[in-house]
């Protein structure tokens, strides 16, 4: 049986790849607006936007964060355990 191997398309716009090789955009549509995601590692200067669309993009439910440490906390958590982020919607 062949492995499956999940759809890795060139987003239209300015792009950063994963670890594991998946492309993701750098603009995320969120319910806000447009947000620009900056590539590398979230860090607390990033904005909560920011780090809410970084954490969508990557599949990362930081739903319940209250503050920005939480949500850097769940991140950081995710990354750790060296989960893969969901492929890209189609």
């Amino acid at each position: 049986m062949a492995a499956a191997t999940r759809p890795n398309p060139v987003p239209s716009g300015p792009y950063t790849e994963d670890r594991f090789g998946y492309r993701h955009p750098l603009v995320v549509e969120t319910p806000a607006g447009e947000v620009f995601v900056p590539e590398g590692n979230p860090t607390d200067a990033w904005t909560n936007a920011q780090l809410d669309a970084y954490a969508g993009r990557e599949g990362i439910d930081v739903s319940g964060a209250k503050n920005k440490a939480a949500r850097l906390t769940a991140i950081d958590a995710h990354r750790e355990a060296l989960l893969p982020a969901l492929p890209p919607a189609e």
